[in-house]
């Protein structure tokens, strides 16, 4: 037999000892790890405090940027305020009086005077067919503006403006301010439109004022006033005015202004340069007439952030310089302690399988030496873990060998692996023969039991116990019983130990058919003790034919039914297949219905009604019960019903239940009638009564205790209460 533990070598201990002296190394490695990780919480940190300074920068710069923006509008906004009020004034004070009165030398000296200041670029009085008829500029008159679309306002008598647009001189921008000429004060009648042109110069000389410094690739403080629309009217670039369009550019900044809204946000320009831009908006106010315009403030988020921005690469660099100063002082630690950390893993290394005695010789001190001990301590329990290892083995073989049962060690493949000398006898095959066999080649064909499902069911449930047959080297069959276990450290490899159970199962075999020949005689004694009581039963019969005397018939058929009591036990014990017990309640259902057909009186007036329950009771009790019922009903035709007397009788059994109407195991056998009842002086003839004598000896027997209820011309009830005693049943087999 093979060693099965001849994989169980020293080697294993070795790696293990080895993966602890390694475990040394990695403490080192943990340590540098360690070290590395201290920077994590640093570098979270310095990430977190950059954001908020970035945060708190941001909202600090958007703030003064946004009230320098609404500062730049509130100033545009306050000129062109009073640039209307200059030309509205002027106009009711002075023009509207002169074209009133028709005197247009007065309106063209007005309107002279009015077009010499610097803002206005020319000043035309157009008629309400929008043809200019007097001008400071003389290239202006005769001009048609009926299709200006911002001259129809002031056609409504509202003043109005146009959009920013090339002016009459070169290189100039206007934008057209309409105002409407009333005839008087309770401007009722519209005679004129007075039409200046506003020169930019004088929004430019504003927003000049307002331009801090940069350049234009950097964005520094970069702002643009542009229409409703987006179209830029000033910039610090004069080539895009009237030329770029921050709408259409995408930029966001003006598309949040343009739906009333003002604050900040990062975009990137047309030019692809990243901007953080400020931007407001114009707002109406009543009795204000002024355009809609939006303003962006173009800032650098680089000079925007730049101090943050140098303090963060003073941060990256600080923590770059400790992390490689850290990671230096870990290598440090790590190279001094695995040192002795590989002089250990060397001499491990020069341990081998089969010189056990070899120990290890290290000059170090600290971990590294305990480590030593303990590798050389390791083999000192090596050495004695593999005698003690020898001596189980040792053992277990004499248990193996010595064991009269079949030993098998089943491989996940259903392949012997190993067996003992008791199967090798059993089956006739040798050692090396069985070795390597499959289950399956060791069962007949034609037995009922598969082994091999067998086996598969057993390592479902993890264990399991049957018989089967196997077969010979000779080809000869033997019964064995089969006990299996899954082995625990092997999937799906079974440990089978087999028992010759063939004598067994010839004494099984043997007792059998010695019960089935004591069955065979108990029913035939049955059967013969039937027929001599029919027998005696028919000799009664004819001697109380022969016999002149009532009194000595009557006995003699008292006599009959009692013994026909007894015949009809033994009769249906024989056909039952049962020896120690019977169904009380059939039997005795059997009993009343031969008794009542018995006896010879007035049977259509007489009514027997049955309620019986089911209970098994053993031999003696059913005879003795059959007897006490057999007389009970017999007294009862007697006397409770007399010949002639219409009437019924009632058998019971039934159990007896508690107060909480639970069964309580007793039982009460009950005979009543609907006769005549007790006669007054019955119980002075009692005891001189044969047939009531049976009735209380029989009821002793039984074990039971006897009531008796009468009322006269009521009837009378015989009540039996016992506890039924059920032997173990022999059921004879088949």
């Amino acid at each position: 037999m093979t060693n099965p533990f001849k994989f169980s070598r020293r080697a294993s201990l070795v790696t293990a000892t080895r993966e602890a002296s390694y475990g040394l190394n990695i403490r080192a490695k943990i340590l540098v790890g360690l070290v590395v990780l201290s920077l994590v919480p640093m570098l979270i940190f310095g990430c977190l405090d950059i954001r908020n300074s970035r945060q708190a920068r941001e909202l600090d710069f958007t703030r003064m940027e946004l009230e320098h923006a609404r500062s730049i509008l509130q100033s545009i906004e306050i000129h062109f305020d009073s640039e209307i009020d200059h030309i509205q004034t002027a106009v009711r004070q002075r023009i509207a009086p002169s074209l009133a009165r028709g005197d247009f030398a007065k309106l063209s000296a007005e309107l002279q005077l009015l077009g010499s200041t610097t803002d206005f670029e020319c000043v035309s009085m157009v008629d309400l067919a929008g043809k200019v008829s007097h001008s400071s500029c003389p290239t202006q008159i005769g001009a048609d503006m009926s299709k200006q679309s911002w001259l129809q306002g002031a056609l409504r008598g509202q003043p109005a403006y146009g959009m920013l647009q090339p002016g009459p001189k070169p290189g100039s921008n206007v934008m057209p301010l309409a105002v409407p000429v009333f005839r008087d004060v309770d401007r009722k009648e519209q005679i004129g439109i007075v039409v200046v042109l506003y020169r930019w110069s004088e929004i430019n000389n504003i927003l000049s004022r307002f331009e801090v410094s940069g350049k234009p690739q950097t964005l520094a403080n970069h702002v643009m006033l542009t229409e409703r629309s987006g179209l830029v009217i000033w910039c610090y670039d004069p080539a895009e005015i009237l030329t770029h369009h921050l709408i259409e550019a995408g930029m966001t900044s003006a598309l949040q202004a343009r739906e009333g809204r003002e604050g900040y946000a990062y975009e990137t320009t047309e030019h692809g340069i990243p901007s953080l831009s400020v931007y407001t908006h114009s707002k109406a106010e009543p009795g204000k007439v002024r355009p809609e315009w939006l303003l962006v403030v173009l800032n650098d988020p680089d000079e925007v952030f730049a101090t943050v921005n140098e303090r963060s690469r003073y941060f990256f660099l600080l923590l770059a310089g400790m992390g490689v100063l850290l990671v230096l002082m870990a290598s440090w630690i790590s190279a001094s302690i695995a040192k002795p950390i590989r002089a250990v893993t060397e001499a491990i290394n020069h341990f081998k399988d089969d010189a056990t005695g070899t120990k290890v010789t290290l000059r170090a001190s600290g971990e590294a030496r305990v480590l030593a001990n303990a590798f050389n301590e390791m083999i000192d329990r090596i050495v004695q873990s593999k005698r003690e290892l020898r001596e189980t083995w040792d053992l277990h073989q004499s248990i193996l060998k010595t064991a009269t049962a079949g030993f098998w060690l089943v491989s996940s493949d259903d392949r012997l692996v190993e067996v003992n000398q008791s199967y090798c006898l059993m089956s006739g095959y040798t050692e090396p023969e069985l070795l390597g066999m499959r289950i399956g080649d060791l069962q007949p064909s034609e037995s009922p039991v598969n082994a091999v499902h067998e086996m598969k069911m057993m390592l479902a449930n993890g264990q399991n116990r049957f018989e089967a047959q196997h077969r010979r080297k000779d080809g000869s069959t033997f019964d064995v019983e089969i006990s299996t276990q899954v082995l625990l450290h092997r999937e799906g490899w079974l440990v089978v130990f087999i028992q010759d159970i063939s004598a067994r199962k010839k004494a099984d075999q043997l007792l059998l058919q010695s019960l089935h020949d004591k069955r065979a005689l108990l029913k035939e004694v049955h059967h013969r003790v039937k027929n001599n009581l029919q027998v005696i039963t028919s000799l009664l019969r004819l001697e109380a034919s022969r016999s002149a005397v009532a009194d000595t018939k009557q006995v003699l058929g008292y006599m009959r039914g009692r013994i026909r009591t007894m015949a009809q036990l033994h009769a249906f014990l024989y056909r039952s297949g049962t020896l120690a017990s019977v169904d009380l309640g059939v039997y005795l259902g059997k009993v009343a219905t031969e008794a009542f057909k018995s006896q010879e009186l007035h049977h259509d007036s007489v009514q027997l009604t049955l309620k019986l329950g089911s209970v098994e009771a053993g031999m003696d009790q059913a005879t003795v019960a059959g007897l006490l019922l057999n007389e009970l009903i017999s007294n009862g035709l007697k006397h409770g019903l007399p010949e002639g007397r219409a009437g019924e009788v009632c058998v019971e059994l039934q159990p007896v239940h508690d107060e909480n109407t639970h069964p309580d195991g007793r039982w009460y056998l009950r005979v009543s009638d609907n006769g005549v009842g007790l006669s007054p002086d019955f119980e002075d003839k009692r005891n001189a009564s044969l047939g009531m004598q049976l009735v209380t000896d029989l009821s002793n027997q039984l074990g039971g205790t006897l009531v008796i209820d009468s009322a006269t011309g009521q009837g009378v009830r015989f009540t039996v209460v016992f506890t039924v005693q059920v032997p173990t049943a022999l059921v004879m087999p088949p």
